[in-house]
């Protein structure tokens, strides 16, 4: 098994094992072709990085990064809002659904806050049938090299309040918890910080 940076021939794939593994998170509801584009708009973004976990070319699993979360927004919305709306609008058509694109536009609003880093560590997934063998820990440890070779001291992780596996295994990692906020009404999201001169 070996850790690489992704290229653009692997976004389809991490799209679908984001929309199979990441079911609590909204943007998992806009659909593959949607994930995607955002996935290779982040391989294209100048302060991303996208990282593989590969068994004889089968994708075990990625993690996603940004040096600055709203910039990396930013840069989605000027150059790739013309693709990003047209796969979006049947979702526009669904109440539920148009809510959650309002809230998600907002997002960075409410993490972008003085004690928190503005690099974020954006998603993270596994097969289900590879977990338990230290990929997740090959792909964090991966993303944290990355941020410490751009001098980054800190990134933050925000997941949804009821992701105890998820927040133990950041706690194991040495992340600490930090802060809580709602990014879509009714639904809570633990912040959590990684400390990489740790």
């Amino acid at each position: 098994m070996i850790v690489l940076t992704a290229d653009l021939s692997d976004c389809s794939k991490i799209a679908e094992l984001h929309r199979d593994s990441i079911q609590e998170g909204f943007v998992s509801r806009l659909g593959v072709p949607f994930l995607t584009l955002l996935y290779q708009a982040l391989l294209k973004f100048s302060g991303g990085i996208l990282l593989v976990a590969k068994k004889d070319q089968l994708l075990l699993g990625f993690v996603a990064g940004v040096v600055n979360t709203s910039a990396f927004y930013k840069y989605f919305l000027r150059y790739h809002f013309i693709g990003a709306g047209s796969l979006i609008i049947p979702a526009l058509f669904k109440q539920r659904c148009l809510s959650g694109i309002l809230e998600s536009l907002h997002y960075t609003r409410k993490v972008d806050q003085p004690h928190l880093p503005e690099a974020e560590l954006i998603s993270i997934a596994v097969r289900p049938e590879y977990r338990g063998q230290g990929i997740a820990d090959q792909l964090f440890d991966a993303l944290r090299a990355y941020f410490k070779n751009k001098g980054i001291t800190e990134f933050r992780i925000v997941m949804g309040a009821g992701l105890s596996r998820a927040q133990k295994f950041y706690e194991r990692k040495g992340c600490d918890l930090r802060d809580e906020i709602e990014v879509h009404r009714g639904v809570h999201s633990m912040v959590y910080t990684c400390n990489i001169s740790k």
